[in-house]
């Protein structure tokens, strides 16, 4: 493969690392190359953009914000020159392509640089090549001009370029990095090696030359769970150009290598347990919507959902205020309970003072099936029937979205949590039934209480009758499908 890849550099800051980073992109950007820098976030592309104004470096940002440019920024990022800072998901799909004649204007202007060099009374540049290929394109550029001397520097890949006649030795030199193709630089350790490699796949394609380059800082998110080892490496510390200090060479790249295995194995468990947690979510909401549709079809027995109803917050309520020992407490605790069923259920309980506990939520049932049979008989028992499936159904889709919020909660605490993956599945849907039981009860709760306060009359005089109800009976009456017929419903006494 023609692409050459650099290894990784870490500098000790981050404002040291964006730093170097654009010192790079300004060095490639002198000799023509194109250069796609790749971040992690829509804020980090803004400020190495502000960082390359600064610098006097045109460039072209690609991020979440600029989607409507997209396909064009991309494919213009392979031309002559051409510098795009761009978050990791952004291009994707869209190839980029180079100049068909980059290579050789690039040879041309790393010459003309040599040559401006030369002229600034350097006595020799040493040009280093990212391959050996590539020094032999760039040293016969050089022979071809005639004007300046090329020889090679130990290991093949380096040129000594100097005046002819010049020894150059002892003298002022200048360095340059030269490479063919796009150049991408990665300043992020991703969550996945798959970003980076798509990242880095950019470059080099169909053939093509290309460079990579990784610029990293131990202040980076999870390069800073390995600072200590990194600082300590034998050998690895550098200091670059700019007198910045930085840490390369093969220890350190076996380290980022490792940070990077051990991100995707936690990001292939963390997936794992996604899709468990998804697993829940569909379930649950599968269980919603089948008793949604049942009650839209008109298949479900408002006679009986309303009596199972009345029966389990009888119950609830007689356990909340009653339940346990009451001993030396139970008149304000029965005045609590008074006072609940009087407001929420406009029901009179007065007349169960000092009733046996064990026969207490019967007798509640009794009074609440008594209210609703009352406001049944004055709208009329189909009429109020329907009132109560439209009221149900919206009490449910009022509900439901904050029941979602609370499964979603659940999954943000197990994914902190550092349980194993069975034991984080098993806590996650013991959670979710949780939070499934207390919809369901609150859905009762409150769909019993208006059903209870829901205030209609019939006008008895009037042929046929003509029923007088509240604003929101009225709001539920005109979802109704008048061609649906419905069936006749009694309210049970238990």
């Amino acid at each position: 493969p023609k692409r050459v890849s650099c290894p990784p550099v870490v500098y000790e800051t981050r404002e040291d690392k964006l730093a170097a980073v654009v010192d790079e992109v300004e060095a490639r950007h002198r000799t023509g190359q194109p250069v796609l820098v790749g971040t992690r976030t829509v804020e980090q592309t803004v400020e190495l953009g502000r960082l390359l104004e600064g610098r006097g470096v045109p460039h072209r940002i690609l991020n979440a914000v600029t989607t409507q440019a997209e396909a064009a920024i991309v494919r213009e990022a392979g031309a002559f020159g051409a510098v795009t800072v761009a978050t990791h998901l952004a291009g994707r799909g869209t190839d980029i392509l180079l100049d068909p004649d980059l290579d050789g204007r690039m040879a041309k202007r790393c010459v003309a640089e040599i040559r401006a060099l030369l002229a600034r009374e350097f006595g020799n540049v040493e040009l280093h090549c990212a391959s050996a290929e590539q020094a032999d394109m760039l040293e016969s550029e050089i022979r071809d001009g005639a004007d300046l001397a090329a020889s090679r520097m130990p290991g093949g890949n380096g040129l000594r370029v100097t005046m002819p006649g010049v020894d150059g030795n002892g003298t002022r030199h200048a360095r340059m990095d030269f490479a063919l193709g796009l150049c991408v630089i990665g300043t992020e350790v991703h969550d996945s090696s798959r970003i980076s490699l798509q990242l880095n796949g950019r470059s080099g394609r169909q053939g093509q030359y290309g460079l990579t380059c990784t610029f990293l800082s131990l202040e980076d998110r999870l390069v800073n769970l390995d600072a200590e080892a990194i600082l300590k490496s034998p050998g690895a510390r550098r200091t670059d150009a700019a007198g910045r200090v930085c840490y390369t060479g093969p220890g350190i790249s076996q380290r980022i290598q490792g940070l990077q295995d051990a991100a995707d194995r936690e990001g292939e468990a963390q997936r794992g347990l996604m899709q468990d947690y998804a697993a829940e979510f569909d379930r649950q909401t599968g269980i919603y919507h089948r008793q949604r549709e049942q009650l839209i079809g008109g298949s479900v027995d408002m006679r009986r959902l309303a009596g199972d109803v009345i029966h389990r917050v009888a119950r609830r309520l007689a356990a909340a205020h009653l339940g346990g020992d009451v001993d030396g407490d139970y008149a304000p605790r029965f005045h609590r309970l008074r006072d609940e069923l009087s407001r929420d259920y406009v029901v009179d309980c007065d007349d169960l003072y000092g009733v046996d506990l064990s026969l207490l939520p019967g007798e509640l049932a009794v009074l609440i099936s008594e209210r609703l049979d009352r406001q049944a008989g004055e709208a009329g028992a189909e009429v109020f029937a329907e009132l109560a499936r439209l009221l149900y159904l919206r009490v449910c889709s009022g509900l439901w979205p904050g029941h979602i919020a609370a499964l979603r909660d659940s999954v943000a605490v197990e994914l902190l949590g550092t349980r194993g993956h069975k034991s984080a599945v098993a806590s996650h849907i013991r959670r979710c039934n949780e939070e499934l039981s207390r919809f369901w009860e609150t859905t009762e709760e409150e769909f019993l209480s208006r059903l209870c306060a829901m205030p209609v009359s019939v006008a008895r005089e009037h042929s046929p009758p003509a029923v007088a109800v509240s604003g929101e009976t009225e709001l539920l009456l005109s979802q109704t499908d008048p061609h649906r017929s419905m069936h006749h419903q009694q309210f049970p006494r238990s």
